[in-house]
């Protein structure tokens, strides 16, 4: 099997990367909740990630306006580059597995 070559980074250039990677996280998610609160004409919607980074979403909604408990749990993924690709943790994974058709990516 050949050898993966990486690329050896600094630490500064790390701390950016992880920097710009948050900023776009959370635009991502503000992009999510923005459009969930409009497809259910303003009915709230909560940010989960804005106050517990670990529950294994981001944004807990509904599938539609006349539900009445929260039934869309979000997990919002943003990547930059020219090849589509993200993260996925196990705590994530795990919560996908328990909440099955109402867990979203």
């Amino acid at each position: 099997m050949p050898e993966i070559k990486k690329r050896k980074i600094g630490v500064e250039e790390f701390r950016k990367a992880m920097e710009l990677q948050q900023i776009y996280g959370e635009e991502a998610e503000k992009f999510v909740l923005a459009f969930e609160k409009k497809r259910l004409e303003g009915k709230p919607v909560e940010w989960i990630a804005e106050y517990i980074v670990n529950e294994g979403y981001d944004i807990a909604s509904y599938n539609k306006m006349n539900d009445v408990r929260y039934n869309r749990f979000i997990e919002v993924k943003s990547y930059d580059g020219p090849k589509p690709y993200f993260y996925w943790s196990r705590n994530e994974y795990t919560v996908a597995k328990r909440k099955k058709q109402e867990y979203w990516i």
